[in-house]
């Protein structure tokens, strides 16, 4: 509808009800919820300037359930003898259900389908790195991952370390120092 004859007026017909739309200008929007996934049909949208009206041919909206989400920052060393521990955390849409999957798991470690949670005690000689370790998880449909990572194993040392000391002499106001009973490193 073109000219100036009057003010335009928009209208539609089968609005999805988690959308608003503005008369005005015509914008439908709006930010559906979990319970809104699915499809809205048979949308119409029109303007009218008092004496004629246009619309557009009927359209729909497809609103999907979210996909899944999977985060964190698994640790990057466990020394030989002491436990490994993580569990991603991870969302999906309501109703349904993360299955969890894992390439390149080191053969000392445990995983959990259901959870994601990687674990175990690596010994002595699982000392070495594993790398390229991915965690995925899918909804049936959606499948998605963490960055792949590695687990240095490191052994357990028996190192030494030399210290050397000098007593002071001074206090911290510059008086000398008499009376040092002792001290602790």
């Amino acid at each position: 509808v073109s000219g100036a004859a009057g003010t335009k007026q928009f209208s539609i017909a089968q609005k999805p009800k988690w959308a608003v739309f503005y008369s005005t200008t015509g914008q439908l929007t709006g930010t559906p919820k979990a319970g809104d996934v699915g499809t809205d049909v048979g949308i119409v949208v029109s303007v009218s300037d008092g004496k004629a009206k246009a619309s557009l041919t009927a359209f729909a909206i497809v609103v999907s359930a979210a996909p899944p989400t999977i985060a964190g920052a698994p640790a990057k060393s466990v020394v030989a003898g002491q436990a490994y521990a993580f569990k991603p955390t991870a969302t999906v849409a309501a109703g349904k259900t993360l299955s969890f999957s894992i390439a390149n798991k080191p053969a000392w470690a445990s995983f959990s389908t259901s959870t994601g949670a990687l674990g175990g005690t690596p010994a002595a000689a699982n000392v070495g790195t594993y790398s390229n370790i991915g965690i995925s998880a899918s909804d049936g449909t959606t499948k998605v991952a963490l960055p792949a990572f590695a687990i240095t194993v490191t052994q357990i040392g028996t190192k030494s370390a030399t210290l050397s000391w000098a007593a002071p002499t001074i206090n911290a106001d510059g008086s000398a120092l008499t009376n040092l009973a002792g001290y602790v490193i």
